[in-house]
């Protein structure tokens, strides 16, 4: 299952009550662990970054993620 929104749209929120209703049997993976590295900028720099915006996020290795765990294998999220 996936959950998506905006920014501050709740989906901590409805996470952790899934969590708690199934009892903590379920794995939760945060696409906010996901952001682009960062360290090379200059801190200016990553202030004019539009963190909101999806080229921020390293969708390919998110998905790549999703698939290892799909097939049954563990992955180290990067963040």
């Amino acid at each position: 299952m996936g959950i998506a929104g905006g920014s501050c749209s709740g989906k901590t929120t409805v996470v952790n009550s899934l969590v708690e209703a199934f009892d903590g049997s379920v794995s939760t993976i945060a696409f906010d662990s996901y952001y682009r590295d960062q360290g090379h900028m200059a801190l200016s720099e990553r202030a004019r970054v539009n963190y909101d915006h999806p080229d921020s996020l390293d969708v390919e290795l998110f998905v790549s993620d999703i698939q290892s765990l799909r097939n049954g294998n563990s992955i180290d999220t990067p963040v």
